[in-house]
């Protein structure tokens, strides 16, 4: 509120009957009751003047140093401590028809508030939902996604806004699929299995339903198989070369783990376990050749011989130990001829021939081998005499029993 500037004038003197009613009075103030009267009255002029010139002061100073009525103290009103509190005073019927207005007016307002709070909010949303068909259109899906969630927590209700950002997440999902499989189809290509398996079943959490993933998946599955196989099969064939068996058994055995109806696999390993036996059954004779000395492991190394024909690698080491066994059992098989001479008196007996009665010389024809010769006599003790007959050596033994009992 403006202040206002209030103008006084200086009071006016008294007058000099007054001042000299005041000083009969101060004079007289010792005598009667009139004396007194009019000391009274002197008394009540001086209050009022200085009332009067204080007044004039106060406006006085109000008018160089104005107050606004909001900085004026409210003035404290005396009451009586037995007295009752007024009442308040009834509003009169002018202010009960104001405050009616008022109170219909406030929901008015509040309507507008949230009227222009929707309205700014539509704002938002519709510039969130061009912000992101732009992207959209610039193939830049990931902040056009970014506009549209935030476009559908603002206006859960809008159908714009779900279909939007459910399009875009399909594009991105779609995206992200081809890229999967893409990968893992180039990682197929190289032979690069443990990098093509995890891309499709990346793309199978995309699209569990998807005949491409199981098809993809099936092709790694099987040529991982393939692979596996072929260079088992490689691997096997580098092992027979070598003539290294037990190496080409493991890979035919490794690859009939893969599937046990693979046909080279199944030759090959009933092949090697065949050379295998072979070569072990070789290697006994060759470091034993006395054993060819007994007719029945005679001929079991002429059956193996036979077996082993067509069996073993023309050229390989095998091949010769063949060879040379089968030199050995035509050794053992040739007969040699040995002379026996005694006295006519002993009687000589050949462990494995047979007894041969007393004679002075008798020629025998055996195969190679050790023999035990033994000499009986009536009155003597017995001879024995271990002969080894070898190819190529002829042999003369002398049988007689020359000590007395």
């Amino acid at each position: 509120m403006p202040h206002q500037t209030f103008h006084f004038s200086t009071p006016p003197k008294p007058s000099e009957q007054a001042r000299e009613v005041f000083r009969i009075e101060s004079a007289g103030s010792g005598s009667g009751p009139g004396t007194s009267y009019a000391f009274k009255v002197t008394v009540l002029l001086f209050l009022l003047m200085g009332l009067l010139g204080g007044g004039g002061f106060l406006m006085h100073y109000l008018s160089k140093h104005p107050m606004g009525i909001e900085d004026a103290p409210l003035p404290q009103m005396p009451q009586d401590l037995d007295s009752k509190p007024e009442r308040p005073t009834p509003p009169k019927p002018e202010d009960t028809g104001d405050m009616e207005m008022a109170k219909k007016g406030a929901p008015q307002r509040m309507g507008a508030k949230k009227d222009l709070a929707k309205t700014e909010k539509a704002k938002a949303v519709a510039r969130l939902l061009l912000s992101g068909k732009k992207n959209e259109t610039q193939n830049n899906l990931p902040f056009a996604l970014a506009d549209y969630q935030q476009a559908r927590k603002m206006a859960p209700e809008s159908v714009q806004a779900q279909e939007a950002f459910q399009r875009v997440q399909g594009l991105i999902i779609e995206d992200e699929f081809r890229n999967l499989m893409s990968t893992g189809l180039t990682a197929l290509h190289r032979d690069d299995f443990d990098g093509a398996r995890p891309s499709f079943l990346k793309a199978r959490e995309l699209r569990p339903a998807s005949q491409e993933v199981r098809e993809a998946l099936g092709q790694v599955d099987q040529t991982r198989r393939l692979f596996q196989l072929k260079k088992y099969q490689e691997e096997a064939l580098d092992a027979e070369q070598s003539e290294d068996w037990d190496r080409a058994l493991a890979a035919y055995t490794a690859a009939l783990k893969i599937d046990p109806r693979v046909r080279f696999a199944v030759q090959g390993k009933a092949h090697s376990l065949e050379i295998i036996q072979i070569s072990k059954r070789i290697a006994f004779y060759l470091n034993k050749p006395e054993v060819l000395e007994s007719d029945k492991t005679l001929e079991k190394a002429v059956q193996l011989l036979s077996d082993a024909a067509d069996k073993v690698p023309k050229g390989s080491q095998l091949k010769a130990r063949q060879e040379e066994l089968r030199h050995l059992v035509q050794a053992a098989q040739t007969p040699l001829t040995i002379t026996l001479e005694s006295d006519n008196l002993t009687r000589v007996a050949v462990y494995r021939v047979g007894r041969l009665g007393a004679f002075l010389k008798n020629d025998l024809t055996l195969r190679p081998g050790t023999y035990t010769i033994v000499g009986t006599r009536n009155g003597y003790r017995d001879v024995r005499q271990l002969v080894v007959l070898k190819p190529g050596q002829p042999l003369r033994v002398t049988i007689i029993c020359r000590e007395k009992i």
